[in-house]
């Protein structure tokens, strides 16, 4: 059982690494890093979540004090604030204050969670005039893109960011991530996307319009995909969940296993 939850536990990061491993691929005008030491991206667009540091993966402590600083500077030479992600699982204990030292602040931590799919127990919710359909064109995208901006109040150059990079990665069945709307009564008011990776299916971008919830949108939505991936053999599904996600997530089965710090460096400092 203890293997099973280390397994668990590194499908949560491992998954999202290469979510945005991917994005960075498919769009040139991204620049990323993903080497044996860090995995980080840089937009050129200047909002903390557009550039973020994924994962280190030194620790050596005197090369880690290397790593935050160089990295730090990279960030600060081209202008743009940035988020570095502390995982709970391997990061040195002293990284926080090797961040806080470079001037990234602690803004919050987000819960990682897992399920294993065999555990997955429920079926696709009946919600009168609700259905999910996967996008599939530009229209669609855009529609995805103002949807996740309204539900978290991103500023504009979010959405435009999100259509950009996800035209980038495609469409389609063979689309490595996946995108879906729901609709209810026609008109859409919900996101899902989904990322398959070694057998685990990861979930991101889970949104509902303020005027959709309450009906059991984001638990409905949330199952499309993880039912999809149940269908194909996948083994798990995994997550980072806001604080009003959590409850919904935890109804399906979804179990916390990790917490990943949030720092955040603000650009010019």
């Amino acid at each position: 059982m203890a293997a099973h939850t280390d397994a668990l536990q590194a499908a949560i990061r491992d998954n999202m690494v290469q979510f945005y491993v991917e994005i960075g691929t498919s769009n040139p005008q991204v620049e990323y890093v993903h080497d044996d030491r860090i995995t980080l991206y840089m937009t050129g667009i200047p909002y903390p979540m557009l550039n973020r540091v994924i994962e280190t993966r030194v620790t050596s402590v005197p090369e880690l004090s290397d790593q935050v600083r160089d990295t730090a500077n990279y960030y600060r030479r081209n202008d743009m604030p940035a988020i570095w992600l502390n995982w709970s699982l391997n990061e040195p204990s002293e990284l926080p204050g090797l961040l806080e030292a470079q001037d990234f602040q602690k803004i919050g931590t987000m819960p990682g969670m897992a399920l294993r799919l065999r555990d997955l127990a429920q079926e696709r919710a009946d919600i009168p005039n609700f259905e999910v359909k996967q996008v599939c064109d530009k229209d669609d995208l855009e529609r995805y893109a103002r949807i996740v901006q309204a539900a978290f109040g991103f500023p504009e150059v979010v959405s435009q960011a999100f259509q950009q990079y996800f035209m980038g990665v495609g469409f389609g069945e063979n689309a490595p991530i996946r995108h879906y709307l729901g609709w209810l009564d026609g008109v859409p008011v919900a996101t899902v996307s989904s990322f398959v990776h070694d057998g685990t299916v990861g979930i991101y971008n889970v949104a509902t319009l303020e005027s959709a919830r309450g009906r059991g949108i984001g638990g409905a939505i949330t199952l499309h995909p993880l039912l999809e991936a149940k269908a194909i053999g996948c083994e798990a599904a995994i997550l980072h969940a806001t604080p009003q996600g959590y409850p919904v997530y935890k109804k399906i089965g979804f179990q916390e296993l990790v917490q990943v710090e949030m720092y955040l460096m603000q650009k010019g400092l």
